[in-house]
């Protein structure tokens, strides 16, 4: 590689280490047993318009029941809500392999993602209908 190469590599806002760990990933593939997970996923628009007339709670009430779908984050990352209450959600996963980090735990991506998604339902458990 020339120096001119490596300087635009390395310029701000290049993807230089994006590259770097997509080839590391390849890497790591060819001399693993590759895995392959199919995530399938409802229109998130569609549960949008879903809510509309709907107090937060009696909208989540409806996601935890079966009656809407599960937003794609809880498909992506194999997690439910479980119960919901105001002022309270409850969320469940069983972290697996896909879920570990490079050496070999639960990434805390997970646990952050968890957090963010009770949060946010905990919030939304309390808001009246239209807001």
């Amino acid at each position: 590689m020339n120096s001119d190469f490596c300087a635009r590599l390395l310029a701000p806002g290049s993807c230089c280490l994006l590259f770097t760990v997509h080839s590391h990933l390849f890497t790591i593939l060819e001399m693993s047993n590759a895995r392959t997970r199919t995530i399938t996923w409802e229109d998130p628009r569609a549960l949008a318009k879903a809510a509309v007339g709907l107090s937060g709670m009696d909208y989540l009430q409806k996601i935890v029941s079966g009656e809407l779908p599960p937003p794609p984050i809880g498909a992506l990352m194999n997690f439910r809500i479980a119960e919901v209450s105001e002022g309270r959600a409850v969320f469940l996963v069983e972290p697996a392999e896909y879920h570990y980090n490079p050496i070999g735990v639960v990434h805390g991506g997970l646990a952050a993602t968890l957090l963010d998604s009770a949060m946010g339902c905990t919030v939304h458990s309390t808001l009246p209908v239209q807001t």
